[in-house]
């Protein structure tokens, strides 16, 4: 059935999602509002059938993969130690390392969940396991780690997987392990990306509180995070949440949610993604989405892709291309074409580096075409100004 890739709008630019297993790692005590963990036994594919799945998906034109439908991939094909999940090293290696040999021509592979307890739990073999993973992927993957609520009322009567300082350890290992750069202007391989519920059973604005330390503790000690979701919990039949909602509901007023996101938003996203992605970071195969004014949309084949504004409206939709990162949005990037060709680019595009305000990009303008950077610089009256121009040119 690989085939039916085929009828997808924006084929071949499609990603596919293969699933691992199903079911939770967690046994018998799941989170209280998760209902993977309450209908089923974890059940795993075999590596060779997903391995299958891939060689009939890349036959068919599909260049970006995702692990997905696991609720940890650490432990995807481990073994029990002490009722516990241990991760298996081998599986991981033959898993990523045969997927690599099936797509010679590999545009994204990037995984989905990862549940930070493993961490704690079995950090060698984790570790291992997260060597592993950002040595066969691609740049700019994401670990879903389950935050949910550091609290430790809320955490114990929900069920939930790690305190403050485990979530931080895991956070730490993950960045130390996989944070690295295939190149310095590339996005980090592997990063952890958190998730947090607001309005468990048992919250409060003490929870509030904590994670605001937290997040205020990983920006202090210089880690990076892929990615912050904040959402609230949907209740559901047969989960523990449903009773327990009852007996211990969430004391959290709306206008408290809404302050403490918007706090997120505005004081840890943006230094965050700054961390991330450094001025002129190159962002790999966009595709042109939407235009709105000078501006045009586009986001990787990717899990969680950065949304990139970039500053020039005469590319067409659907066009695939490099950019460099010019500037910051609260959860977004502004950027230019990579490489930058001076000698045809609009306007907008140059006043969107910085240092480079309308006056000199009239002067640019008047004085191209360019054929050395030399001559680039005596249309420039900083060096220092054209030096931080010439990151974002072929010149």
């Amino acid at each position: 059935g690989s085939e039916v890739v085929k009828l997808h709008p924006w084929y071949p630019w499609v990603m596919a999602e293969l699933e691992l297993s199903r079911g939770c790692d967690k046994g018998d005590a799941p989170c209280s509002f998760c209902t993977e963990g309450t209908s089923m036994k974890i059940e795993e594919r075999p590596i060779s059938d997903v391995l299958d799945e891939i060689r009939a998906l890349y036959n068919f034109g599909i260049r970006a993969f995702r692990f997905g439908r696991c609720s940890n991939i650490l432990t995807y094909q481990g073994t029990t130690f002490d009722n516990k999940r241990k991760p298996n090293a081998d599986a991981l290696r033959d898993l990523y390392s045969q997927a690599r040999e099936a797509c010679p021509q590999l545009m994204t592979l990037h995984t989905d969940n990862a549940n930070p307890r493993t961490i704690v739990d079995f950090p060698d073999a984790a570790a291992e396991a997260i060597e592993i993973i950002s040595k066969y992927n691609t740049e700019g993957d994401v670990l879903s780690f389950g935050i949910e609520n550091l609290h430790p009322f809320v955490r114990n009567i929900n069920n939930l997987k790690v305190n403050f300082d485990e979530a931080l350890f895991a956070v730490k290992v993950v960045n130390e392990i996989g944070g690295w750069r295939p190149t310095p202007r590339s996005l980090p391989k592997l990063l952890p990306g958190l998730n947090f519920l607001v309005g468990l059973a048992g919250d409060s604005n003490e929870s509030l509180k904590l994670h605001a330390e937290f997040l205020a503790r990983i920006l202090e000690e210089g880690l990076m995070l892929r990615r912050i979701n904040i959402r609230k919990p949907m209740l559901f039949e047969n989960t523990p949440l449903k009773v327990l909602i009852d007996k211990y509901p969430s004391r959290i007023k709306e206008n408290h949610y809404k302050k403490w996101k918007e706090w997120v938003r505005s004081q840890i996203d943006q230094p965050l993604l700054k961390r991330l992605a450094p001025l002129g970071c190159i962002i790999k195969n966009l595709r042109i989405e939407e235009k709105v004014g000078n501006l045009s949309f586009g986001r990787q084949l990717a899990t969680y892709p950065l949304l990139v504004g970039v500053v020039d409206d005469t590319l067409p939709l659907g066009t695939v291309i490099d950019a460099a990162v010019t500037d910051y949005g609260r959860r977004s990037l502004t950027a230019v074409p990579f490489p930058l060709d001076l000698n045809s680019c609009p306007p907008g595009s140059l006043t969107a580096i910085p240092g480079i305000g309308k006056a000199r990009a009239s002067r640019i303008i008047s004085q191209r075409p360019f054929a050395s950077f030399e001559k680039l610089k005596e249309a420039i009256d900083e060096e220092e100004v054209a030096e931080g121009l010439k990151i974002f040119t072929a010149l």
